[in-house]
């Protein structure tokens, strides 16, 4: 094969082999799919999405404990978002997935989740789905405006505990904030290895047509000595 033959064999192949690379990719990022949530008050919302871009809409979340058993689910909305509120405190494990196999899950801490909340026993039982966000919560205890001596110490103690939630309230929505953002650094950084995985290998490959089409060239230089 000549020189010129050789470089008009080689540069298509490096070609094709960068669009199947390409195209292989593609699907794989494109199908893979992530979930967020955070406890925004009594609820706990979210939104499932792809690390491309895009939400995921009409995605059933199944809700877990941590031993792993169903103990709620919920889905997604037109907008790939989602809400629902706790009935336990403990940790809620949210798992979504596609019809092609690819899964996500998201941790919410049991210390995340309002301190009212029962804990969640062996014996409760689970499955049973969990009420939308703005079903009729049960009411609290009563609050003291300005508890004073005449106070009980429950009073005093949710009176406490309300102006601690008011104070922490706008930290709790930086907090999220940062992490919806670093949830979408990560999508990214691994979509950034994949196309520079593929820019090395594309590399690769031109170093060695490059190698290979000089030798052609001249095949005694790998032979001759100085």
């Amino acid at each position: 094969m000549t020189s010129s033959a050789n470089r008009r064999f080689l540069l298509p192949f490096i070609l094709t082999t960068g669009a199947c690379l390409v195209l292989l990719a593609a699907p794989a990022q494109a199908h893979k799919i992530k979930i967020f949530a955070a406890v925004e008050g009594p609820a706990v919302s979210g939104y499932v999405y792809f690390p491309g871009g895009g939400r995921a809409r009409d995605t059933a979340i199944e809700i877990l404990d941590p031993n792993g058993n169903k103990i709620g689910e919920t889905k997604t909305n037109d907008a790939g978002e989602f809400s629902f509120q706790p009935r336990y405190k403990c940790d809620h494990v949210l798992v979504c997935s596609t019809p092609d196999g690819h899964q996500a899950q998201w941790t919410v801490g049991a210390d995340e989740l309002p301190e009212e909340l029962p804990p969640l026993h062996a014996s409760q039982p689970g499955a049973d789905p969990l009420p939308p966000p703005d079903a009729t919560a049960a009411p609290g205890p009563p609050q003291s405006e300005t508890p004073g001596a005449s106070a009980t110490p429950a009073e005093i103690e949710q009176a406490v505990a309300d102006a601690v939630a008011k104070e922490i309230a706008p930290l709790r929505a930086q907090v999220t904030k940062l992490r919806q953002e670093l949830e979408r650094y990560r999508g990214q950084i691994r979509l950034h290895d994949v196309l520079g995985g593929i820019g090395y290998i594309l590399g690769l490959a031109g170093l060695i047509a490059y190698l290979h089409t000089r030798r052609m060239r001249n095949p005694r230089a790998g032979h001759d000595m100085p």
